[in-house]
């Protein structure tokens, strides 16, 4: 699905990546955490096709062939077209930039929002309904890769809550291959499969998201770990109905 291999990015004189190699298999989801400025927005344009590599190898594919990416922004107030009807919002990504209701409503189901926000407009709506709008527009053209970009930190901690139990119900259901970026270990290693942490452009440790909250062996990613608020993951996080 993505592969990179000895991936190097560099801006002038800052290198945002630094022989980052790693791969994200079908249906799964892979957390990439770090601070600010460690490379993991970076990595994420990369993986949507926004940016190309400096140097090294990157590969992306579906199961029919180029794979069709999505992405939720962090902000969705900034992400969404304020001037759109939701319906409009959310047919974007379809090929004629319309669709028939059914497809519609069936996007807004998914995401627990009733049909009738259709016709509004996003600034109409809470900061958490205008982020299942983000995230129904994400899902709507079915997507082989979905890139989430810090989709719960500009939310108020009850509303984080709500829309990880979200994304998490819809990779059960729908078997998404996802990215989350995040700063958010506890979220992350709620929700993912597997954790790779970025400091300053280098991939310094991966593994299986438990492994990594439970028994992190780099020293960054035992920092990261010391300031991560909340109680521990249970071992059975994936059937848990819990969130961090």
């Amino acid at each position: 699905m993505i592969e990179l291999e000895a991936a190097r990015m560099v801006y002038g004189r800052t290198v945002a990546l630094d022989d980052v190699s790693l791969a994200v298999t079908e249906g799964e989801c892979l957390a990439v955490i770090g601070e600010s400025g460690s490379g993991k927005s970076t990595l994420a344009r990369v993986m949507l096709g926004q940016e190309q590599l400096t140097s090294g190898v990157f590969r992306r594919t579906g199961s029919g062939g180029p794979a069709r990416t999505a992405y939720v922004a962090q902000d969705p107030a900034d992400s969404l077209n304020p001037r759109m009807s939701v319906r409009r919002v959310i047919a974007e990504p379809l090929p004629s930039g319309r669709g028939d209701d059914a497809v519609l409503r069936a996007a807004l189901e998914a995401v627990a929002l009733d049909p009738h926000v259709l016709d509004r407009r996003p600034g109409d709506l809470s900061g958490g309904q205008q982020q299942r709008v983000s995230i129904a527009r994400a899902l709507v053209a079915e997507p082989d890769l979905l890139v989430l970009d810090e989709p719960t930190s500009a939310l108020d901690p009850s509303v984080q809550a709500q829309i990880l139990r979200l994304l998490r119900k819809l990779r059960t259901e729908r078997g998404l291959t996802s990215v989350l970026v995040t700063h958010d270990l506890p979220a992350a290693a709620w929700l993912a499969d597997r954790i790779a942490v970025l400091h300053r452009g280098r991939l310094v440790e991966i593994g299986p998201a438990l492994d990594i909250w439970n028994a992190p062996t780099h020293p960054y990613t035992k920092a990261l770990l010391a300031a991560a608020l909340g109680d521990p993951v249970p071992e059975n996080h994936h059937d848990s109905e819990g969130a961090p």
